[in-house]
């Protein structure tokens, strides 16, 4: 028996909820795909199916579930399967921007002490899709107390790592992890434009369709016939009335009366000056009012530079500078410039002179490392000048 279809405003209803997920969860649906292990050409496929596979949910159903982790046990059904599906006709742009150290770490620990699929499926839904341990138990087909013992065995391994915990512990790890998959505006326009192609259509109501051209031009002739239609029918002009003939009486011609004396004008005694013009007031300009500044700009700026997230990405940069300084120091003083142009007021200007220091006495730059050092007297650079620029 096939299922009802549902009415326009059901459909409608379904498709709004289902873009409003796909803004606030796809990023992260893609990073899940990529710690599953799928490859980056396949991952744009697997998310679309995902949204796709919960387009099918009756939002009548009683879920306990949020959407974050329904939407991720989709991502593994999916991540499961094999694809049968081409990918051609998804133009999928698998030039994920670079991945930062914290992902390569991630990878790393997960091939190391999460072997398994399953093992590292229980990890990246527990800790990246906040899957509860009773849904992940019965996902994978496992028993949750042997599984939660498998979950504390990983997080101890991962909080005892020596670069987890240069990186400042496991969470900013995970963080700095999702990043590049979440903050990637472009990818998010791209595939929002996938989804609504693949979805159905409701059809249009009475205003949407008033709304569009045709629906307007149509509007549009209808008054223009209603204005005719309307119109008084016009009237003939008036017949001029004949103008009568003047009648002509003859009277007597009578003598002109004779004109009596002028009078005499009375001359007054005093003559009254003119009033004096009244002085009025001139205004002075006013001066041109200041612009208020932008309170809410400073504020978001504010933000912005005490950010804990900003202030992590500019460790791994600096971190990976340092790293690079001994077999590669041109490659540090790379990474000291780029964060100079990202962060140009951070608070980590010294550890940005220092590296830059240390990267230009190595490639025997000695007076810009000089001039570097003139500009930044924290002690940690002066002490850098002298060890690294040695006579």
């Amino acid at each position: 028996m096939p299922t009802p279809r549902p009415a326009p405003a059901e459909l409608a209803a379904r498709r709004r909820l289902l873009l409003a997920l796909h803004h606030r969860h796809a990023g992260r649906l893609r990073a899940l795909f990529y710690w599953f292990g799928a490859d980056l050409e396949v991952i744009d496929d697997g998310v679309l199916r995902s949204f796709l596979l919960a387009a099918r949910h009756d939002p009548g159903r009683a879920d306990p579930l949020p959407w974050l982790p329904r939407l991720a046990l989709l991502a593994w059904r999916v991540a499961g399967r094999p694809d049968r599906s081409p990918h051609n006709d998804l133009d999928p742009d698998p030039a994920i921007p670079s991945l930062p150290p914290a992902a390569d770490l991630l990878a790393r620990l997960l091939a190391v002490h999460a072997p398994t699929p399953q093992q590292r499926a229980a990890f990246v839904l527990a800790e990246l899709g906040a899957v509860p341990l009773p849904h992940l138990a019965a996902a994978l087909g496992r028993d949750p107390v042997p599984l939660a013992g498998e979950l504390n065995h990983l997080r101890r391994a991962l909080a005892d790592d020596r670069e987890v915990i240069a990186l400042g512990g496991p969470r900013p790890l995970l963080l700095a992890s999702l990043a590049p998959f979440v903050d990637d505006p472009r990818w998010l326009r791209h595939h929002t434009r996938l989804l609504l192609d693949r979805l159905p259509r409701p059809p249009l109501s009475l205003r949407e369709q008033l709304r569009r051209p045709p629906g307007i031009l149509a509007m549009g002739l209808a008054a223009v016939a209603l204005l005719l239609l309307l119109r008084p029918p016009p009237q003939s002009p008036p017949r001029p009335r004949p103008i009568p003939a003047p009648v002509v009486v003859a009277r007597p011609i009578a003598a002109p009366p004779l004109a009596a004396p002028p009078l005499p004008l009375p001359v007054p005694a005093v003559m009254s000056p003119e009033p004096a013009p009244v002085a009025r007031a001139v205004r002075k300009p006013r001066p041109p009012r200041t612009p208020k500044p932008d309170r809410l700009a400073e504020r978001e700026k504010l933000a912005q530079a005490r950010d804990p997230g900003a202030i992590i990405i500019e460790l791994e940069m600096l971190g990976a500078g340092r790293k690079s300084l001994p077999h590669n120091p041109r490659q540090a003083l790379a990474y000291a410039e780029q964060h100079a142009r990202d962060y140009p007021q951070s608070q980590l200007a010294s550890q940005r002179a220092e590296l830059r220091v240390r990267a230009l006495c190595a490639l025997g730059r000695r007076d810009e490392a000089r001039s570097e050092a003139n500009r930044n007297q924290a002690p940690r650079v002066q002490e850098a000048l002298r060890d690294a620029c040695k006579p």
